[in-house]
């Protein structure tokens, strides 16, 4: 209890320490950014240790840490000295709906620790991995950080994510195994409270921002209504909808069979791996948000960015922070949110259509890319990424698979897209020009405005700058019913030739004939049914993002540029994939098997759910608008609900279903005393293992005497060898399940959970990957010396050469490399008390560690 609330209030008080900066910096934000202040603060503070580290060998360090929040808020305050007589009243008027915003985070950030507290254990899939690497980033004075599990190296993986997290443990002091799910439910509530800030700065409704943190976070896809419709919830299997798209083939050799990974948040925070994409994912909203701002800049241009030159660079520079952390949190990120960046900041050109505007607009794009690299220069020069270039090979996702993955919101998205297609009317093509100086003064005047936190006001109030200034559309609500054919009378860019179809009104119907035609072509000629159905929809939201751009709509717009991103992504994976580990190229260098698109499916379709999730949302809240007369006003909650119950039933059924098989993650801990420490369970974790016993529970108190009395972080040896399918000896990749009957040959377990490194953990495809196999088999190799030679000579050099530092000989050592036999056992330290002392000795537990004096 005492670490989950020194957790939140340090949370807290970073996001207190950048709110000033939000404040000014994301002032056309609904909330003026105060739903994203903490993940700003966050990010603020990593990136100082970040610099901290890589620069001067100081990174971790608790009070310069806190010094830098405390400079973070004093230049927040200069910043925002300008509003400091409006601000009070700005407070006053968004008072309700910042304290819902504050609800919302406390309320998540409770939940989800209780989930985790009754399932804490860091014991299956990449949670080791995980656990490590937040460890070392948070120990490590240096960066990158060193490689806990291939001593000597540093970590050649996208660790930022891992270092925002080993942030927060140095600042909080609690230790890393209770880190690892305070990290997790927190970041539970830091993407809640952000898709609900974000929908808010789109719909300006606390009642529609609502579906932000529903459809991002809490439903799922509609794998979750199957199972129920099949099974009626006697059974559910939660890991099954994270496997969609192609989920039994033959040619696919992972666990499950299926050539693809389609994880979503709730899965992600449902199975509690503290990944890289799972820790990016607030900040890819951070990203969303900072754009939606930039989006609705009064014009275009640097003199429109904000009121003084300083806000202007602060503006610049946050948005390039927030764009390139994203590479170093999770790299695959990067180029998507980039491009969103670049959209948004020429949507208020568009306005206009000014060269010059657009220029700048440009200008400042291209500024915001340099920037992006350049703040991050020394991790773009470290890291040596595990994809070496992109592929093209055509390979169509089936229409069904993605319908059970995205139809949830692909629906919604469809009806936006239809609702806003053009219906007829007159075309304006000359504009009066809105100048970024009078642009500014008149927003300035308009956020002053009483009552301006109303929909209707805001629009009436802030009509001079985004439409003609003539008496109809400068009066108008754009969320008047009349709004249904609002279109007629806004200025347009010209049309796409497509023919009306007279009585029913809509180009609608005409657009899903292209869509089913292209799809019936496309998939007979290359197998791209679901790419030929989605084209012609990403197509129409891009025109009419640039439609509604030039109507001064920019909400709609902004919103129309998620829906293209989305939908382009899910069909860039048919056509592209980035070349990995898992290509497995031919001679010719063509990739084979099934799995060469895995990675690049599992990382583009994440992105997508986010921002279809948001489009589905403000697609919703925009046909709500539109239909308000009769029954029609009933279409849009009607959807908002049918979608939130369809996606609901993954996360119930997952909690709750007795027949769930989340438990077969934690098993057999599940069932113990709640706790929020990750490394409980090892006190009593004993089953049925191959021939030894309750090797595990004294690996426990190992691990609490070294992390108590063993200072920085020197190498340890341990094991790591398994016997592999073939009957090959090899280095272990991922710890055996709950239940197994070899359960408890946990390699790498005393690094794991320590953090200190050693000579190799995990050495199959994950530093395999990291840094070739080459180093790998030598290393494992030179592990098997250490611990069966028996010429002293041989083993001082290989101790001498890895600077290791204590040697651990337990339980699993002694069944991985003498069978258990006592002798071999007895000999085996002999030689190793030549190079050092004894100075850990359980006797009942089997456990030596010596220190060595090399």
């Amino acid at each position: 209890m005492i670490a989950f609330l020194v957790w939140l209030v340090v949370v807290e008080l970073l996001g207190l320490a950048a709110l000033p900066l939000t404040l000014a910096a994301l002032p056309r934000l609904a909330d003026r950014g105060y739903g994203l202040a903490k993940l700003v603060g966050i990010l603020l503070v990593t990136y100082l240790n970040y610099l901290a580290g890589s620069l001067f060998g100081r990174g971790n360090n608790a009070a310069l840490l806190a010094a830098g929040a405390v400079a973070l808020c004093a230049g927040g305050l200069v910043l925002l000295r300008p509003d400091w007589t409006t601000l009070p009243r700005w407070l006053r008027q968004r008072r309700a709906a910042l304290l819902v915003e504050e609800a919302l985070f406390i309320g998540l950030f409770v939940a989800w620790a209780l989930v985790r507290a009754t399932h804490p254990g860091i014991l299956s899939t990449e949670k080791p991995m995980d656990l490590a690497l937040m460890t070392a980033s948070h120990k490590a004075a240096s960066f990158p950080p060193y490689d806990p599990w291939l001593a000597g190296t540093t970590i050649n993986y996208y660790y930022g994510g891992y270092l925002a997290v080993g942030t927060l443990v140095t600042l909080t002091g609690v230790s890393a195994t209770v880190g690892y799910n305070l990290a997790l439910a927190l970041l539970f509530a830091l993407v809640g409270g952000a898709a609900y800030s974000v929908a808010y700065g789109l719909t300006r409704s606390a009642r529609w921002a609502a579906l932000g943190p529903i459809f991002v976070l809490l439903i799922g896809n509609l794998n979750g209504l199957s199972q129920y419709l099949s099974k009626g919830g006697a059974s559910f299997g939660f890991f099954t909808a994270s496997r969609i798209v192609e989920p039994s083939s033959p040619q696919c050799g992972n666990p499950v069979g299926a050539c693809t990974i389609t994880e979503f948040p709730a899965f992600s925070f449902l199975l509690g791996d503290l990944h890289p994409h799972v820790i990016a994912l607030p900040f890819t909203i951070l990203a969303i948000g900072i754009a939606l701002n930039l989006a609705l800049a009064p014009a275009a241009g640097w003199d429109a960015l904000a009121k003084t030159d300083a806000l202007r660079v602060t503006t610049m520079l946050l948005a390039a922070l927030s764009a390139g952390a994203l590479y170093f949190m999770n790299s695959w990120d990067w180029p998507t949110y980039l491009l969103l960046i670049g959209a948004a900041l020429l949507v208020p050109g568009l306005v206009s259509l000014d060269r010059r505007a657009l220029g700048e607009g440009v200008g400042i794009a291209v500024g915001v890319l340099l920037l992006s690299y350049l703040l991050f220069v020394q991790f773009h020069h470290d890291f040596k990424p595990q994809y070496s270039s992109f592929g093209v090979h055509l390979h169509g996702s089936p229409l069904g698979d993605v319908f059970i993955m995205f139809g949830i919101f692909l629906i919604p998205v469809a009806a936006f897209i239809i609702g806003y297609l053009p219906r007829g009317g007159r075309l304006v093509t000359a504009r009066t020009p809105v100048t970024p100086a009078a642009a500014i003064e008149a927003s300035d005047v308009a956020a002053t405005v009483e009552g301006s936190a109303r929909r209707g006001s805001r629009r009436a109030t802030t009509a001079v700058l985004e439409r003609e200034p003539d008496a109809k559309s400068a009066g108008r609500d754009r969320d008047d019913d009349s709004s249904d054919d609002a279109d007629d009378d806004l200025p347009e860019l010209p049309r796409l030739p497509l023919p009306s179809l007279g009585a029913l009104g809509s180009r609608g119907p005409l657009l899903i004939v292209a869509a089913l035609l292209l799809a019936l072509v496309l998939g007979a000629v290359a197998g791209l049914t679901t790419a030929g159905l989605l084209l012609p929809f990403a197509g129409a939201a891009l025109y009419l993002a640039t439609r509604q751009a030039y109507a001064g709509n920019r909400e709609n717009a902004f919103a129309l540029l998620l829906c293209v991103g989305g939908i382009g992504l899910i069909i860039l994976c048919d056509v592209v994939f980035l070349k990995d580990l898992f290509c497995g190229p031919d001679a010719s260098g063509t990739c084979t098997g099934g799995l060469y698109r895995m990675n690049t499916v599992f990382k583009f379709y994440y992105q997508a759910w986010t921002l279809l999730a948001l489009g589905a949302a403000y697609g919703l809240y925009a046909l709500a608008q539109k239909l308000r007369a009769g029954w029609r006003r009933f279409v849009a909650p009607g959807g908002a609900i049918a979608v939130a119950a369809t996606g609901g039933i993954y996360l119930l059924l997952a909690l709750f279903s007795p027949g769930t098989d989340i438990n077969s993650y934690t098993n057999p801990v599940a069932n113990a005393a709640p706790t929020l420490d990750g490394a409980a369970y090892l006190s009593s974790y004993s089953g049925p293992p191959i021939t030894i016993t309750n090797a595990i529970p004294a690996d426990a108190a190992a691990i609490r005497w070294i992390n108590a009395n063993v200072p920085g972080h020197p190498v340890i040896l341990e094991a790591d060898q398994v016997v592999a399918g073939s009957g090959n000896l090899v280095p272990q990749d991922y710890w055996p399940y709950p239940g197994a009957s070899n359960q408890e040959l946990m390699m790498s377990r005393i690094s794991t959970f320590t953090g200190l490194p050693t000579v190799l953990g995990w050495g199959g495809s994950h530093e395999g990957l990291w840094h070739g196999n080459d180093i790998v088999d030598a290393r494992f190799r030179d592990l098997q010396t250490l611990y069966t030679s028996t010429d002293p000579a041989t083993i001082g050099a290989l101790l001498r050469q890895y600077h290791v530092g204590y040697i651990y000989l337990g339980q699993i050592e002694a069944y991985t490399y003498y069978n258990n036999n006592r002798e071999r056992v007895t000999a085996a330290l002999d030689r190793f008390k030549r190079f050092g002392a004894v100075v850990y000795h359980d006797t009942k537990g089997g456990v030596t560690i010596i220190h060595t004096a090399l």
